[in-house]
């Protein structure tokens, strides 16, 4: 017997799960910045951050993978981006140039916890 499965109207047009990642970027060498005055630095990290975020916009429309990144979050000088993509996207982020890692945002949350109370 073939039966074909059944989907609700609703699971039908819910569209792609989407998950919140951290993408760390790279930063400049530790070498780069020490000849630098505190705000210099700070600039000097914002502007690698505003690069890479502007690179990995263009590799994630390079990748075919528009539909699938609903948001890069703005550039910080943390060397941090906050995506919301589907599960797919964010495996592929992984492999884009400049990216160091991608883990789940809630992660985060729970890491900076257990490192506080160590």
């Amino acid at each position: 017997m073939n039966r074909s499965p059944t989907v609700r109207a609703d699971q039908a047009s819910s569209g792609p799960e989407w998950v919140n990642v951290l993408v760390e970027i790279e930063q400049p060498s530790p070498a780069a910045l020490t000849r630098s005055h505190r705000g210099e630095r700070y600039r000097r990290l914002r502007e690698n951050a505003d690069q890479q975020r502007r690179q990995l916009e263009t590799w994630i429309a390079y990748a075919g993978l528009g539909d699938a990144v609903r948001s890069v979050g703005e550039a910080t000088a943390f060397n941090l981006l906050f995506v919301q993509c589907t599960p797919e996207a964010a495996a592929a982020l992984t492999h884009a140039p400049g990216v160091v890692g991608v883990m789940p945002a809630e992660n985060l949350a729970i890491e900076l916890l257990s490192r506080a109370y160590a």
